[in-house]
């Protein structure tokens, strides 16, 4: 790079992207462009000379030598000047965020639970249950979609709560009536349950593998003896055996499961025990698991159980078990929160309709209502816009199309632009973290 005294001219008319980052890991520099979703590996030398000679300028650097040059263009950390990435954002945003191919509805049977974690934030009611008349709206919603909407590809319906396995008439009858207006479709139907696991029964997934469920997403808090301390009930301290036989069930009978370790500075948990609990599964049935580590909301800043958390999942993936982080699938431009997509919504048992499930849906204000004749009135008429909106001041942040703005929720409870990582270093941390797991994902070793 230094020996070429003159430049070319074969990258004269070329520019650096605004999307490039770098950041040091295992001794070497990786360069990442958030944008194109390519990186690179420097040493720690060269990056110094770019650092020092081209102030990391790379379209200069570029002109120094045809092999520098192919390089980063290749990689697109350099691209033609008449390029506009403002654009290209743009467009990717409107499909990703726009997509009327998917009908995202996530229902809230109750916010009744058999149980009551110190660390949940809904306030539960109790008797609460979804009415046949706002289930029945719901089908209406679907059957209006299917009608009028020629893209429509696929149908996901998520049970939230509250514990929706409290209710299970509610399901029977809702994915019954889903599965007879969309047998004669070629409409691809999935269902998903995100509980606590106690409450599973044979019976219940026997029901399930005929009417389109894929995969539960189940809770444990640590070993047996923290998990019981948190999950508990009158007469019954040992929940966790139940939930574990649960679970093993659920693998048994093919469903794909989520089990997700809730990590607080109260939780016991070595992952010796996590393999010893989860032993003698069929090849099949670990296939089916993932391991989802997640530090709970009020702990999710404190560095004791953020450094616990990294540790359990580098050990479960030593030991060869899957493991996701919230960094394995982040909110991109690409991949939006899926409060950020239009044809997405909650109904809660009340028939009120909301965007985001991480609230407090008895004191949080809702979006709209549901009727009874299966449309949805919107309480803001600006709502529908907001999903493709963006703002110029991320638009120029080298790491927006891995952030997004950050969370649709917040952004709409300050009603003003703020930036989700703040300073610079927390921004190359989230970079860094979302590259290490893009390797991981990919079997690739820096």
């Amino acid at each position: 790079m230094g020996g070429i005294e003159c430049p070319s001219l074969f990258s004269m008319n070329m520019k650096d992207s605004k999307y490039n980052t770098f950041f040091e890991y295992n001794h070497k520099i990786i360069g990442y462009n958030t944008l194109y979703n390519t990186c690179l590996t420097l040493t720690p030398e060269v990056y110094g000379l770019l650092k020092e000679k081209f102030f990391l300028n790379l379209s200069m650097a570029a002109l120094y030598s045809e092999k520098i040059n192919n390089l980063l263009s290749d990689n697109k950390f350099i691209i033609d000047e008449n390029i506009d990435e403002s654009s290209i954002i743009d467009d990717i945003l409107k499909r990703s965020k726009g997509d009327k191919s998917l009908l995202y509805i996530i229902i809230n049977p109750t916010l009744n639970c058999n149980f009551n974690c110190w660390y949940c934030y809904e306030t539960h009611v109790r008797k609460s249950k979804i009415s046949a008349a706002t289930i029945q709206s719901i089908i209406k919603y679907i059957k209006i979609e299917f009608d009028t909407n020629s893209e429509l590809k696929n149908i996901r319906i998520d049970w939230f709560g509250g514990e929706p396995l409290m209710y299970k008439d509610i399901i029977y009858t809702f994915l019954s009536d889903l599965q007879e207006i969309t047998k004669n479709s070629n409409v691809n139907v999935v269902s998903n349950f995100t509980t606590n696991g106690y409450l599973i029964t044979e019976k219940f997934l026997d029901f399930c593998q005929e009417h389109h469920v894929k995969r539960f997403q189940i809770t444990l808090d640590g070993n047996r003896m923290s998990h019981n301390k948190v999950k508990f009930l009158k007469g019954n301290h040992n929940t966790y055996d139940q939930i574990l036989q649960n679970i093993k069930l659920c693998l048994k009978k093919g469903f794909e499961v989520s089990v997700r370790y809730n990590i607080s500075q109260k939780t016991e948990i070595i992952y010796q025990e996590i393999i010893s609990d989860f032993s003698g599964l069929a090849k099949n049935e670990i296939q089916n698991l993932r391991f989802s580590i997640h530090a709970v909301w009020q702990d999710s800043d404190k560095l004791e159980v953020l450094t616990k958390v990294d540790e359990i999942v580098s050990k479960l993936r030593e030991h060869n078990y899957i493991c996701v982080t919230p960094d394995s699938c982040p909110n991109t431009i690409f991949n939006p929160c899926y409060a950020d997509k239009k044809n997405q919504f909650i109904v809660n048992y009340d028939a009120r309709v909301f965007k985001c499930t991480a609230r407090n849906f008895s004191t949080s204000p809702n979006e709209g209502i549901l009727l009874e004749n299966g449309t949805i009135q919107w309480l803001r008429k600006e709502l529908e816009k907001e999903y493709i909106q963006n703002s110029t001041g991320c638009l120029s942040c080298s790491i927006f199309p891995i952030c997004n703005r950050g969370c649709y929720q917040k952004r709409k409870e300050v009603d003003a632009d703020y930036c989700f990582y703040g300073t610079n270093a927390q921004k190359m941390e989230h970079a860094k973290r979302i590259v290490i797991e893009k390797l991981y994902w990919s079997h690739l070793n820096i």
